[in-house]
Parts: structure tokens; sequence; C-alpha cells
């Protein structure tokens, strides 16, 4: 399993996204949603995702939208 966040903010990591469909075309990045208690607790890991190589999205231009 990918650990994407620090001091265990991730219940589980669920890949979605069109690469997560068996014979479907895709892009080359793979999408993953990480479930958590808090809603706001993964945002304090925002830096070090990005350190990590990971994209941070949020809210994804979409406000209100997590």
């Amino acid at each position: 399993m990918i650990k994407i966040l620090p001091g265990g903010v991730a219940k589980s990591i669920h890949h979605i996204g069109s690469t997560s469909v068996p014979d479907l075309s895709a892009k080359p990045v793979i999408d993953v949603l990480p479930e958590v208690s808090s809603i706001n607790e993964p945002d304090r890991y925002n830096s070090a995702m990005s350190h990590a190589g990971y994209i941070a999205r949020g809210e994804n231009g979409i406000p209100g939208r997590r």
C-alpha cells in the first residue's frame, strides 16, 4: 500500500479515476483518494505530499468540494 500521509491520517487509500477501470484508456496519472477521519486533516500535510511528488488537489477549483 502506498503511504501518502504521515501520522496515520489515512484510514485507507482508494484507487480512483480512469486508471482504476480495466481496459479503459487512461491518462498516465494514477489518482488516489485517501479516506480520512477529518476532512481538514490532510491539508496539514500538503507540503510533505508535494515534496514526495504528489499533487494535492483539495477543492480542485470548486469551492466546498473535497
